[in-house]
């Protein structure tokens, strides 16, 4: 907790609103692809993902969460300006 105390607050609340982990990037295509059908559970990682899935929106809704836990004590403390 003491580690993210300084994390700026504006980063966090735009990443609550920004993660789409179907969407993001990665460095090497391949890696995008297998990361996104390891997320779906795919048997063959090397195919072409889906476009959507109930897995990129349970990913990216406990990425949110995380990032709003640690907001909370920076909004505790000072509010979110």
């Amino acid at each position: 907790a003491h580690r993210e105390a300084n994390f700026p607050i504006h980063l966090i609340l735009q990443a609550l609103t920004t993660i789409d982990v179907k969407n993001a990037f990665a460095s090497e295509p391949l890696d995008k692809i297998r990361i996104l059908n390891t997320i779906c559970k795919s048997k063959t990682l090397e195919d072409k993902p889906p476009e959507t899935s109930e897995f990129y929106d349970e990913v990216d809704s406990g990425l949110r969460s995380i990032f709003a836990l640690a907001a909370l004590p920076a909004c505790a403390k000072g509010g979110l300006t």
